[in-house]
């Protein structure tokens, strides 16, 4: 289940795809930790690689339009439907914690 290209030129749709590939709920993005997929409780990495929190910011904004970026940095969170030709509609969840930004992508 692993992605083999490096985070740096990823978009998130990339991992989203993957995620409806192998079944998967959730798509969990964390600095810290490798990006999680979420399959029936069960947590699978997608990547060897750890999520810097420059990079989660980077995989969020890039789907975020300039409006909603500064709702995100005002408030620290930010939700909305995020749709995906083919792959379907998912709520996304943006948030900032002590060790950085965090994000969760659910499949609707």
């Amino acid at each position: 289940m692993t992605y083999d290209h490096s985070l740096d030129d990823t978009h998130v749709d990339d991992l989203l795809r993957r995620l409806v590939q192998y079944g998967g709920t959730e798509l969990r993005l964390t600095a810290g930790s490798p990006p999680l997929i979420v399959e029936q409780a069960d947590r699978h990495p997608l990547s060897a690689e750890i999520l810097l929190p420059t990079q989660v910011e980077r995989l969020c904004y890039d789907v975020l339009a300039d409006v909603q970026i500064t709702e995100y940095e005002a408030q620290g969170e930010f939700r909305f439907v995020y749709p995906l030709p083919r792959c379907g509609e998912f709520q996304a969840h943006f948030w900032r914690t002590e060790n950085g930004p965090d994000a969760l992508f659910q499949r609707i």
